[in-house]
């Protein structure tokens, strides 16, 4: 389990640190002078036996017993720090690969995926591995060495009762594997409750004001009580199940000494064996015991570190949108027109098609709106486009060239997404405007601010641009975050905006303002809206119309009318939603 444990950290990291090796090594020689140590006392008891003893030899191995003992505490130090570096630097470097990883997975992955698990496999798994490797493997290095240097003092005494102390080492192992194999049908739903017990909580905390808005303490109060104890269910099942078995394993060890007591003692009897190797014999196999007491309880140990290592490769095996660099660099296309080809797609662990055969034109420099239902596939549509998904089958052209050639670099970097669910990071009103451009100058943010209808509001602010935002931007409304979000993409000035529901949370005057921002840069940017509010976006160049995850209707407003069709519809549904009035009910 050790190898397979190593094996599998080196091809996490993708590199074996010399410095673990050298640790490893220096482990096993603390386990040689540990086991002269054991050798000096040995001959020190034969002394007496043989009443050879004298001041001389007691002072000999006085010297050699502080001498292994000073020795041991240099090489352990020595040891430690090297296994220590080796392994912080190797699981810095795994933690890397699995950024890198992450980073070339689709971005829709990420909304499938619930925080608080990701979070608990890259900071709790990963700990976990990394403070076991850190704190056991040179012990389990120096322990085996130990106890394979008395198996040979043992058998250099005597070879018969050495063999009653091996013969139970393979029956003990047995024991340790049936318990492994019991622990492995509890460790992995302990890890999972754990897992989802930090999501609920986290979900619980993230969620707070809408439950305390809501009045739903209970029902929240509930998930979270009933994950928390899912999780104290698994963790009693995993320490109760195997117990038997862990009794049985310190049973075996009691027994077998038990039988080199009774078999010491009748060869004792019948004067094969005399007094002093009757002694050296139980005090040798105790430590063999002890030893591998050690072991199988660091094993145990070992095996949620395999768990954990499991749940870590589960999560690099997640495809990639490219391979890491298959995408050419070089590819970057001159028109900012986008074609969809016969595209089809189907969420991962989900059978329903969200989108199926959609063929489409989307013309450069213009705006292009994508109208429909909820849940007819018009953010799924406006995803692919933007590299969020990949499509199971078709393509998606930018220009002349298909997406999947060009590198993930190029496309995000000329790609400028405003996504339904606005994300603001704990820093400062500028800089959350500014990721949209780092080297953008500040009166090009506050251009950007201001065309998104965000100044005014940013100037009422404490520290104005300065002001630094909580959480998510907790403390702002929606329409400011949204504006916010806006403001980011506007400043990135890429050829494509993407826009999901943008303004669905701002007035119908900044709503205006706004669109006309995006009617202006869409004359060297081609925009692609997904709206409700369908009179924003009566003049875009070109509306799609998607219902049940089809393009059913194509073209521009007019159009669309002279169609009369699914737009024509929901155009008139909200034109009578718009003349709708509360009336008051009077009593007669």
């Amino acid at each position: 389990m050790i190898i397979k444990l190593l094996r599998t950290g080196f091809q996490l990291a993708g590199y074996q640190d010399r410095r673990l090796t050298k640790g490893l090594s220096l482990a096993a020689l603390d386990g040689c002078l540990l086991t002269v140590s054991y050798y000096i006392v040995a001959q020190l008891i034969l002394s007496v036996f043989n009443t050879t003893i004298s001041l001389q030899i007691v002072l000999l191995s006085t010297v050699g017993l502080l001498s292994c003992l000073l020795g041991r505490i240099y090489l352990s130090n020595l040891a430690l720090s090297h296994v220590f570096g080796g392994t912080y630097a190797m699981m810095a470097e795994a933690r890397i690969q699995i950024i890198n990883h992450l980073n070339a997975l689709p971005l829709g992955w990420y909304s499938a995926k619930r925080t608080g698990d990701l979070s608990v496999r890259l900071t709790s798994d990963l700990e976990l591995i990394e403070w076991l490797w850190s704190h056991f493997l040179a012990i389990f290095t120096s322990t085996i060495v130990t106890m394979l240097l008395i198996l040979v003092l043992l058998c250099w005494i005597d070879i018969f009762l050495a063999l009653l102390v091996i013969i139970t080492i393979p029956f003990s192992f047995w024991v340790m594997t049936l318990t492994q194999r019991v622990i492995s049908r509890y460790d992995e739903k302990m890890l999972n409750t754990a897992s989802d017990a930090q999501a609920e909580l986290y979900d619980y905390i993230q969620g707070i004001s809408v439950i305390r808005c809501f009045g739903q303490f209970g029902i929240a109060w509930k998930r979270l009580s009933n994950a928390l104890f899912r999780q104290y269910q698994a963790h009693l099942l995993l320490e109760t199940k195997p117990a038997a078995l862990v009794a049985l394993f310190g049973f075996a060890s009691e027994f077998s000494f038990l039988l080199l007591l009774v078999s010491g003692g009748y060869l004792l009897s019948q004067e094969r064996l005399d007094i002093q190797h009757f002694i050296l014999i139980n005090f040798f196999s105790l430590i063999v015991y002890r030893q591998l007491q050690t072991l199988g309880n660091g094993l145990i140990k070992l095996r949620f570190s395999s768990r954990a290592m499991e749940r870590i490769k589960e999560l690099l095996s997640e495809t990639p949108v490219t391979p890491y660099n298959d995408g050419n660099s070089f590819v970057i296309p001159e028109s900012n027109e986008i074609t969809v080809q016969q595209v089809s797609f189907t969420y991962p662990e989900q059978s329903c098609p969200a989108l199926q055969n959609i063929n489409c034109h989307i013309h450069g420099n213009g705006i292009t709106a994508i109208v429909g239902p909820s849940g007819s596939g018009k953010s799924t549509l406006l995803q692919l486009i933007g590299q969020m998904w990949i499509p199971n089958s078709g393509q998606i052209l930018w220009g002349e060239h298909d997406t999947k050639i060009i590198s993930s670099d190029i496309l995000h970097r000329n790609i400028a997404m405003v996504f339904q669910d606005v994300v603001l990071f704990s820093a400062s009103v500028f800089d959350n405007i500014l990721m949209g451009n780092q080297t953008a100058t500040a009166e090009e943010v506050i251009q950007a601010a201001k065309l998104a209808q965000a100044d005014e509001f940013i100037q009422q602010l404490p520290n104005g641009y300065q002001t630094i935002l909580g959480d998510n931007g907790y403390s702002l409304s929606g329409g400011e975050r949204q504006r916010l979000s806006i403001a980011r993409a506007l400043l990135k000035k890429a050829p494509i905006i993407l826009l999901d529901e943008a303004t669905a949370n701002v007035d119908t005057s900044t709503e205006l303002a706004i669109h006309r921002v995006l009617e202006n840069l869409s004359h060297h940017c081609t925009v692609v809206i997904v709206a409700h509010r369908l009179n924003t976006i009566q003049k875009a160049q070109k509306i799609l119309v998607m219902d049940a995850g089809c393009l059913v209707e194509q073209g521009d407003h007019d159009s669309h009318f002279r169609q009369n069709g699914l737009y024509a519809q929901l155009w008139q549904r909200q034109q009578q939603s718009l003349s709708w009035q509360l009336t008051s009910l009077k009593k007669e």
